[in-house]
């Protein structure tokens, strides 16, 4: 066995690190003790957050990506998803759907949080998709009979 190379370590200066600019992640801190739920903001990604995305990335048909600041450790982008032909700013559903918030920037408070949708757009992804597929079964059953 023998210690790496600190060079073989190091990364490749074709890959780079990303961040989503402008937002930091939250958290659901749950107190037993007073009976209270609270968002916070937290240092690390929730697994809800992270599948969350997931699950959009699977609905999406196309990506885009905005770069705003060239960091020596990581680039900041805002991420766009095309998802029924519909085009999101991931950064901003995160913070609308309180997976996150928005950090330093000149925000006011009341412009902190986006209005939400009345219906989520990935719901109605599956639900269409879903709906699709149960027409083609239920013409293709009856072209059989």
């Amino acid at each position: 066995i023998r210690v790496s190379v600190q060079k073989f370590l190091q990364l490749p200066f074709w890959v780079r690190k990303f961040h989503l600019a402008r937002i930091k992640p939250t958290t659901l801190r749950v107190s037993l003790f007073v009976e209270k739920a609270e968002l916070e903001p937290s240092s690390q990604w929730d697994c809800s957050a992270t599948l969350y995305l997931h699950n959009l990335l699977q609905a999406s048909t196309q990506t885009e990506a905005v770069i705003h600041d060239l960091e020596s450790e990581s680039t900041a982008i805002e991420l766009y998803l095309t998802i029924s032909n519909i085009k999101i700013c991931v950064n901003d559903d995160l913070v609308a759907n309180r997976f996150a918030y928005y950090s330093s920037s000149g925000l006011e408070a009341c412009d902190r949080f986006p209005l939400m949708m009345s219906s989520n757009i990935l719901t109605q992804t599956i639900s269409k998709s879903f709906d699709h597929h149960t027409e083609q079964n239920l013409h293709s059953s009856s072209q059989h009979r």
